[in-house]
């Protein structure tokens, strides 16, 4: 078990990515005290094609126990956390900045939407950015 702060928000931006991040937090038995749920306009199984092969999604397949939430909406609402939804899917939307004013969490992990831009990264919260990507 990882110890995690009192108190910790995520900001799940709509992919597949999010969820494979939402599923391994929970299963370190990270605690999520709050949601910020991005628009989710998007097709998974297209999403999931297009982006097996570039983020080596299949290593995460091959992990005993590993199952990847689909329906991040309803995986979401299932939880025990205070949810706010939002109808934008960008991070500086000022309904998605209204949301982390709101939040009690001190920490929040991001897993995009865009670029944190000024008004957001003023808040006073400490954002912690969940990106993949290859490394030279």
């Amino acid at each position: 078990m990882i110890n995690s702060p009192k108190k910790i928000a995520i900001i799940l931006y709509p992919s597949i990515r999010s969820m494979t991040y939402l599923q391994a937090i929970l299963d370190l038995k990270f605690e999520i005290d709050e949601i910020v749920l991005l628009k989710s306009n998007f097709n998974v199984d297209k999403i999931f094609f297009n982006e097996y092969s570039k983020y080596n999604y299949e290593n995460f397949l091959k992990i005993e126990d590993f199952s990847l939430i689909y329906d991040i909406n309803s995986f979401c609402k299932s939880l025990d956390v205070k949810i706010y939804e939002s109808d934008s899917s960008n991070i500086n939307d000022a309904t998605v900045i209204n949301f982390v004013k709101k939040l009690k969490s001190d920490f929040i992990l991001f897993t995009g939407g865009g670029i944190l831009k000024k008004d957001i990264l003023t808040l006073g919260k400490k954002f912690i950015h969940i990106h993949p990507g290859v490394l030279p």
